[in-house]
């Protein structure tokens, strides 16, 4: 069989070749375009890919450090650690995200980037995630 980090690296190189043709795609058609189109202030369409630099580095940064590196990582803890340690932490990952959250929230000052306390409303996000 495949080691663990080679399939992960097939698997993100077969996932960003198949992004981007979905996105070559949509640019060719416009019936496809006018679906994801944002409207900008004159009435134009503006796809939704048309970020300002310091956009593309932050869902750059966030693709890497939030999904590539942590994946590469469960790779190596798997092929070292027992399998059920690893399991069980990363079932835990999202209670930990969510601690670490109200952790950056308490302790830096507003603006924080859009993030915001939990509210009543936020409720039907965590019935969805309980099922």
């Amino acid at each position: 069989g495949y080691r663990p980090l080679s399939l992960t690296t097939i698997a993100f190189a077969g996932n960003s070749v198949l992004f981007a043709a979905a996105v070559a795609l949509v640019s060719m058609a416009p019936p496809l375009m006018e679906l994801i189109c944002s409207r900008s202030e004159s009435g134009e369409c503006a796809p939704m890919w048309a970020f300002p630099p310091v956009a593309w580095a932050a869902v750059s940064y966030i693709s890497l450090m939030g999904t590539a590196v942590p994946f590469v990582l469960q790779m190596v803890a798997i092929q070292n650690l027992h399998p059920s340690l690893v399991s069980a932490y990363y079932a835990l990952q999202p209670i930990a995200a969510t601690a670490c959250t109200y952790v950056v929230l308490a302790a830096t000052p507003p603006p924080h980037l859009g993030l915001r306390p939990a509210r009543p409303s936020d409720l039907g996000g965590v019935f969805v995630l309980l099922g």
